[in-house]
């Protein structure tokens, strides 16, 4: 295998992990805003990296408040249509999917995320802010939802962890 190829390779590897950390790293600062905004408490069942066909969704709670029930969303650092493209497909588990992004997305990607019916979370340091809400939508499926029972990891949980790292 020639040198090139090799390198190339670990580059793309290396860069998906930093990518991998650095969405992990938004977890606990998306995690505390919404303890602010009082969608979710630390009691509340709560997991990452929900698995489901093939695939995964970053941060999936139960949520206190009946109007948003089960909540599907996805991390991403520097790729919001990559994010809404996710949340989309998310839609199928939960009518509550959003899009977490670091920066606030443009006019074309805020129309996007509207049109697939997604919510958007404009993640900073000092919070999380909605941006766009997810359209009204009646899901069937309690997959989600049962994840989150079957597993009976709370809120409290992955905070206490990401403490520790």
């Amino acid at each position: 295998m020639p040198s090139g190829s090799l390198t190339t390779r670990l580059w793309i590897l290396s860069n998906a992990d930093l990518k991998r950390r650095a969405e992990s790293e938004m977890l606990r600062p998306t995690l505390l805003g919404l303890l602010r905004l009082h969608w979710c408490h630390q009691m509340s069942l709560a997991d990452t990296e929900v698995h489901w066909h093939s695939k995964h969704v970053d941060l999936a709670f139960m949520s206190p408040r009946e109007e948003l029930g089960a909540v599907a969303i996805e991390l991403k650092v520097d790729n919001t249509r990559r994010a809404i493209e996710q949340a989309r497909l998310n839609r199928y588990l939960t009518a509550q999917s959003w899009a977490a992004v670091h920066t606030p997305p443009g006019p074309e990607l805020r129309a996007r995320a509207e049109r697939y019916g997604v919510g958007l979370l404009l993640v900073l340091d000092d919070g999380v802010y909605p941006i766009a809400w997810p359209s009204a939508r009646n899901v069937q499926s309690s997959v989600l939802a049962d994840h989150l029972a079957g597993r009976q990891r709370r809120v409290r949980d992955i905070l206490g962890a990401l403490r520790r790292v």
